[in-house]
């Protein structure tokens, strides 16, 4: 899956962090979207509990 979030400016002193800081910035928006979907996935399931009654 592949999706643009926007744009993150990241300063890296380090050249050789290059590859770690991209990761862990991918690890965070991955984890940010999970969270995300979680919460969506709730209000739905709230919202669809709520018209059954």
């Amino acid at each position: 899956m592949e999706f643009k979030v926007g744009t993150v400016t990241v300063e890296i002193i380090n050249p050789e962090a290059i590859p770690i800081a991209q990761r862990k910035i991918a690890e965070l928006i991955m984890e940010m979207a999970r969270k995300e979907i979680e919460e969506e996935s709730k209000k739905e399931k709230i919202q669809s509990n709520t018209s059954e009654s």
